[in-house]
């Protein structure tokens, strides 16, 4: 077992963590294959849970929040001082760009992203298909909260 850093809100409008989940190695006896296991909502290559990915594409894109408040909502780190614009964040653009190739999010079947589209408008797409995921019982919550729990079940 193998422990990984993620980081996000626990849930929906709560501060931003980072946590340690554990990773379960198995080895094949016939071929030697390395397998590893994690917890649902945690996907390769990612700093972040799909449910705290969503929550920022949701918020970025839907609720049109600026980007400095959506990384305060899912982010434990503050952007550098000093190093480039506050009211940018590499990673919400990186995000839409993966869902719109697949790489994230895949089980969503996401519609392809119309021409022209800015980045905003294609992650408040991204976020409104995540939220059609999300448990009947929680269609009372907002439609970022909807996206979160909507996340949680596409890793």
């Amino acid at each position: 077992m193998r422990g990984r850093y993620v980081e996000g809100p626990p849930a929906p409008g709560e501060e931003p963590s980072d946590v340690v989940v554990v990773a379960r190695r198995y080895v094949c006896q016939a071929c030697g294959a390395v397998l590893i296991v994690v917890p649902c909502g945690i996907v390769p290559w990612r700093r972040y849970t799909t449910a705290a990915i969503a929550w920022a594409l949701a918020l970025w894109g839907w609720a049109k929040q600026p980007v400095a408040e959506v990384r305060r909502q899912t982010s434990t780190t503050a952007a550098p001082a000093g190093f480039g614009d506050p009211g940018r964040w590499a990673s919400l653009r990186r995000w839409v760009a993966a869902a719109v190739r697949g790489v994230l999010f895949a089980k969503a079947r996401l519609p392809r992203p119309q021409a022209g589209g800015s980045a905003r408008q294609i992650a408040e797409r991204v976020a409104m298909v995540l939220a059609a995921h999300a448990l009947p019982s929680l269609r009372h919550l907002s439609l970022p909260a909807q996206a979160f729990h909507g996340g949680e079940q596409m890793a």
